[in-house]
């Protein structure tokens, strides 16, 4: 992952004995670069014939999907399902995913800034049997109709986990003994739960007494609660 600007982030010192990880210095400015990029090798032989890339996202993951795929050879199509309250209150990131060119598409949708599957009867319109409004259902639906395209789906997808498994978790490890401090808590805010999940799993591993602390954003941005 190195190679494409992934992972190997700093460790920043907030104060004596709390760090943070700059996870900010990936590519695509976030920790989703390393979800997308574990689901593309995973997902690499599927998309051999793919003409289109499905993904639902706030920003973030379509920024990072947007930023590994840009100039791709195969031309490919980057089709991100997102809601309208992103496009109004993450316009800057929006915007800088625009900004990668024309391979770029959007759909957008009524409901919560991060995406949810859940059913909304308030903006019911009926797409393949979900909620059209929603961009998880739609991502999912769209992948089952359409055999030219494949639905990079971090809410469900084993990348997600297992790249910060692998890596960041991984990497807290050997940064955090280079300090030659304890590694004896860590604290994660959740979105689709892969980062918490998959870095917690590896810390976990390494000490078994860590505290492990799942911060969940406030006003609840996120509505697919079942990951929770």
């Amino acid at each position: 992952m190195k190679g494409y600007g992934i992972g190997s982030t700093n460790l920043l010192t907030l104060k004596d004995g709390v760090f943070g990880k700059a996870e900010y210095r990936n590519a695509g400015e976030s920790i989703k670069a390393r979800t997308w990029a574990a689901i593309e090798y995973l997902k690499r032989k599927e998309l051999e014939d793919k003409e289109e890339i499905l993904a639902a996202t706030s920003s973030n993951f379509g920024k990072a999907g947007a930023y590994l795929g840009r100039g791709t050879p195969e031309n490919k199509v980057y089709r991100f399902f997102k809601s309208e309250k992103a496009d109004e209150e993450l316009s800057d990131q929006v915007r800088k995913i625009r900004d990668y060119g024309d391979q770029v598409k959007f759909e957008k949708f009524p409901g919560s800034i991060c995406p949810a599957a859940a059913e909304d009867e308030e903006f019911k319109e009926e797409y393949g049997g979900v909620s059209r409004q929603k961009p998880i259902a739609v991502a999912r639906t769209w992948e089952g109709t359409d055999d030219k395209a494949v639905n990079f789906d971090q809410y469900r997808h084993i990348g997600n986990p297992l790249a910060n498994y692998l890596t960041t978790g991984e990497e807290i490890i050997q940064q955090i003994q280079d300090t030659g401090e304890d590694l004896n808590c860590f604290v994660c805010s959740l979105g689709t739960s892969g980062s918490f999940l998959g870095t917690a799993l590896r810390l976990r591993r390494f000490n078994e007494e860590i505290k492990l602390v799942a911060a969940i954003p406030k006003n609840d941005q996120h509505e697919e609660d079942n990951h929770y």
